[in-house]
């Protein structure tokens, strides 16, 4: 538990951060807002139908300077990949343990299992070559050595 409730506190704390950088950059009171944004990248000569992230991606590769930035820290703040720690958070019990994960003929018309609160049948694949060691980090708590290794905590 001490990872999870770890990565949700890294993952509040890389977001505030971009957040503010974002604000500073942008001068738009919520980077999260899809119109704010539209707006800000209209008055600097980007128009965007949407914000969505392949969308994103094609106008980072289409402009330079703060407007590139701005993309790019865009797309770090939609990430979510702490909504995994969150269900574990929420359905550990008092043992520690999360129990009824998967349900026998869950899928009612195939009769298959089903993967029911943390789904850990989605859990993504991680390839990372120090995956050990950056788990070791967010179990002691480090922010500052995460933030220092790695470039994108969000990942």
């Amino acid at each position: 538990m001490d990872v999870v409730e770890n990565a949700i506190t890294f993952d509040e704390r890389s977001k505030a951060a971009l957040s503010e950088t974002m604000q500073d950059i942008t001068g738009v009171e919520n980077p999260n807002s899809v119109m704010q944004m539209k707006a800000w990248l209209s008055e600097n000569g980007v128009e965007a139908e949407s914000l969505g992230k392949k969308d994103v991606a094609k106008l980072i590769n289409d402009t330079g300077g703060q407007v590139e930035e701005a993309l790019r820290l865009r797309l770090q703040l939609a990430k979510s990949s702490v909504k995994k720690y969150q269900a574990m958070q929420n359905a550990v019990c008092k043992d520690g343990r999360a129990h009824g994960m998967f349900q026998f003929y869950g899928a009612n018309r195939s009769g298959r299992w089903a993967g029911r609160l943390i789904q850990l049948q989605n859990l993504p694949q991680n390839h990372m070559s120090d995956l050990a060691e950056a788990r070791a980090i967010v179990k002691a708590g480090d922010y500052d050595t995460l933030q220092l290794l790695y470039d994108d905590i969000a990942d």
